[in-house]
């Protein structure tokens, strides 16, 4: 009878871990020093003038110190920049816009989308999605046209006629995983605080795709220079019905066998 329960429980372990979903990028095969995915920091006209001349760094670098905890491996991409002190907004996009390597990369909005970054300062994180004309694979190179929207989880924001995405907020030294689903976010209608237009009008309403277009980081007042460094750009299916009724059948199985022993 051991053997039996034993085998319950590793069945249902293997029904959850099967909903693992798709790598977009990792990096680990990626040219060093390259601008893989993402462009430098100072490429895109929208926020250059927010930042110094130097330094304006853009690149793929093997795992620094500390090495990323949540799987991470091989080769990271780095990107540093300093927030003029006059400037007006502090933020700054950082683009995948024909990037080499996985440009323009296309996202599938029926799962989660989750990266790691690790932050040298406090910083707001949001996502540009391009709303594209024609759906494809996720990591394929959905092209360069159509509108942005923000996207995050909660506390975007924008002033007026000027924009200043803010997005949800991660602590210094350390490594995060960054996840956004994606599903739960609704399409066709006005998200307060989780949707806002950049050259969108503020509702994700594509006839066809998305495309993971840039990252908008907001600097946190009283912090100028930014260095950080991501990995594990991934997709992953919000679980199945089958597979949560499993996951709750093996815990009440563990819960009953552990009161037996009693």
């Amino acid at each position: 009878m051991k053997v039996m329960r034993w085998s319950l429980v590793l069945g249902v372990i293997t029904v959850a871990t099967q909903s693992f979903g798709v790598i977009i990028e990792n990096f680990d095969s990626a040219t060093l020093d390259s601008q893989w995915m993402f462009r430098a920091p100072g490429f895109s006209g929208s926020t250059s003038g927010n930042l110094e001349p130097d330094p304006n760094i853009g690149r793929v670098i093997n795992m620094p110190l500390p090495p990323n905890p949540n799987g991470g491996s091989g080769r990271v991409y780095e990107a540093s920049w300093s927030f003029k002190w006059d400037a007006p907004h502090n933020w700054v996009r950082l683009t995948t816009f024909n990037a080499t390597g996985t440009p323009n990369p296309r996202i599938d909005f029926s799962q989660k989308l989750y990266f790691q970054m690790w932050t040298n300062a406090p910083i707001r994180v949001a996502l540009g999605l391009r709303e594209v004309p024609v759906d494809g694979a996720p990591g394929s190179n959905g092209g360069t046209s159509g509108a942005i929207e923000w996207v995050s989880g909660f506390d975007l924001r924008t002033d007026g006629q000027v924009f200043d995405p803010g997005g949800q907020l991660y602590a210094e030294n350390q490594w995060h995983q960054v996840q956004i689903n994606l599903q739960s976010i609704g399409l066709g209608t006005p998200q307060p605080g989780k949707v806002a237009g950049f050259t969108g009008n503020g509702i994700l309403d594509s006839t066809g795709g998305y495309v993971l277009e840039h990252i908008a980081f907001t600097g946190v007042e009283g912090h100028s220079d930014y260095q950080v460094f991501l990995d594990n750009f991934a997709q992953s299916p919000t679980p199945e019905p089958m597979t949560m009724i499993g996951l709750g059948l093996g815990a009440a199985f563990l819960a009953r066998k552990k009161k037996k022993r009693v």
